[in-house]
């Protein structure tokens, strides 16, 4: 099955933009919204995790992250930009959880409140999701995120490929070759090769 790699995982991405733009036109619509001073210092912990993961170095990504969740820890606020920025801390935590330190549990944790947190709920917040519970062996919960990342974006050939394993070890096969089958098609339209030979080989092993 596999982990997503930091290249599909938001990690040095700019998944940050909304709160950049919260920093360039802070507008508190409650008294307790951060300062901008506040704002940049958490974004500037976020971007230390980040280079720390791009070297691996886990326990220094958590420390900063969690540094970044202490700076904003009083405050709170409708505005919309800041519920994605603390979302995207908790979900960039909750990666770090499960590819870092393979905490299934805690990684789940974290996910379920970077997607209760924000209204802009992405497939790859239930993607990850779906992977922390195939961790703890809980297929169906699995699929059920998988379920809700294809329907944010129907094109996402490994959600495919992840719901079908899903499926296969519920033992709904014939569910299973469809998504597989599925998947194939949307990674040969890619030009992804070693997926296509990959989603073979699995559509041989179900059909067997």
């Amino acid at each position: 099955w596999g982990l997503p790699t930091f290249a599909n995982s938001s990690f040095g991405d700019n998944s940050f933009s909304g709160a950049e733009r919260l920093h360039q036109n802070i507008a508190p619509v409650v008294a307790i919204l951060p300062t901008q001073q506040v704002l940049t210092r958490a974004f500037q912990f976020l971007q230390s995790a980040d280079r720390k993961v791009q070297n691996q170095n886990w326990q220094g990504a958590l420390t900063d992250i969690n540094q970044s969740l202490l700076v904003l820890g009083p405050y709170s606020s409708n505005d919309p930009d800041y519920a994605n920025f603390i979302s995207t801390i908790y979900f960039k935590r909750g990666l770090i959880y499960e590819i870092g330190f393979d905490n299934h549990s805690q990684a789940i944790t974290d996910f379920n409140l970077a997607i209760a947190l924000t209204p802009r709920k992405t497939s790859e917040m239930y993607y990850s999701r779906a992977l922390a519970y195939v961790g703890l062996k809980s297929y169906q919960s699995a699929v059920n995120d998988l379920d809700q990342a294809i329907r944010i974006n129907p094109q996402y050939a490994e959600a495919y490929r992840q719901r079908g394993g899903g499926h296969y070890f519920l033992g709904n096969i014939s569910q299973a070759r469809t998504d597989f089958a599925t998947a194939l098609n949307l990674y040969r339209q890619q030009g992804n090769q070693s997926e296509v030979n990959r989603m073979q080989r699995l559509l041989q092993l179900v059909d067997n």
